[in-house]
This record gives structure tokens, C-alpha cells and sequence, in this order.
């Protein structure tokens, strides 16, 4: 992955990103940004048989989730492993930012 993937730029309601595929099997960090208000960003994978989902997890086996600014890293992906960002519980001034970016 040697380009920035983007879940949302300035997302203003609580929603679920459309699937992101990952490019290769690599080193990464997810980064979420913004305004919070309240919110809860989680992150799911989508699982081999193209309907079930499961949480991504860090290098340490913790679920991905972010409650304020900040990054996770390292994350490994599989290759062409597919990721979406979930935004949950913000209020009104809601607007977060989330990629993930490639660290090799």
C-alpha cells in the first residue's frame, strides 16, 4: 500500500464507510482526525465469505477502536484484505477524517 487509503474526509454524521481494499500485505496505520463530539470509530474486515465481518485488530490482537485524534500502527493487512470505518454515538458537530497510510 503505498498511497493513502480514505474511509471519509470531514464526515459529519455517524456512518459506515463503503469497503476499502487493501493493496498487498503490509505494514500500515489507521489515523482518524477531527472533530469527535462523542464519537466511537471502529474499523471491520470483511471476513472470506464475502458476508460476514470481524473487527481489525492491531499488531497485539486489540480491536481497533478510537474515542479522540490519533493513530494505530503497526496494522498488517492481508493482501487484498477489504476494511471499512464505522463512526458511532457523535453529536452534532461531528466531522472526523480516516485513512489509513502505509508504513514500508
Amino acid at each position: 500500500m503505498s498511497t493513502i487509503v480514505t474511509f471519509f474526509t470531514d464526515q459529519t454524521t455517524n456512518a459506515t464507510s463503503n469497503w476499502a481494499l487493501m493493496e498487498g500485505t503490509e505494514h500500515a496505520q489507521i489515523v482518524v482526525v477531527g472533530t469527535w463530539d462523542g464519537a466511537t470509530v471502529t474499523f471491520e474486515c470483511l471476513a472470506a465469505d464475502g458476508t460476514s465481518t470481524y473487527a481489525l485488530k492491531d499488531s497485539s490482537g486489540i480491536a481497533v477502536t478510537l474515542t479522540a485524534n490519533g493513530s494505530v500502527a503497526p496494522i498488517l493487512f492481508a493482501r487484498y484484505e477489504k476494511v471499512r470505518m464505522v463512526i458511532s454515538g457523535g453529536g452534532a458537530s461531528l466531522s472526523l477524517t480516516g485513512y489509513a497510510q502505509g508504513l514500508i
